[in-house]
């Protein structure tokens, strides 16, 4: 808005947002709004559709960070049942020894 004020274009204030936010969302944003105006298509729809495509996007990379997740823990579990398993087993061995 203070762009604005300064007697620059939407698309000049747009483009110094891109510049300022180095975020990928912002960008298509920017990019999708900054064309919308070049057409005349009315900047509500491209909102919408750009809101659509960044809820899918960020679906997507959950879902990815839940894949790597379960990968990741494999190996603490692992350990866990390694310790679980001996704090069971050890008793019963050390009963057995001092019996033989």
């Amino acid at each position: 808005m203070q762009e604005l004020k300064l007697g620059r274009t939407r698309r000049q204030a747009l483009e110094q947002l891109a510049e300022r936010a180095p975020c990928e969302a912002v960008r298509d944003l920017v990019a999708s709004a900054v064309q919308s105006e070049t057409q005349g298509t009315p900047l509500a729809s491209v909102l919408a559709a750009q809101a659509s495509a960044s809820r899918q996007r960020r679906s997507v990379e959950a879902e990815e960070t839940a894949a790597k997740a379960g990968t990741s823990l494999a190996l603490p579990l692992s350990m866990l049942f390694i310790a679980v398993l001996m704090l069971i087993v050890s008793p019963m061995v050390l009963t057995l020894a001092t019996r033989f």
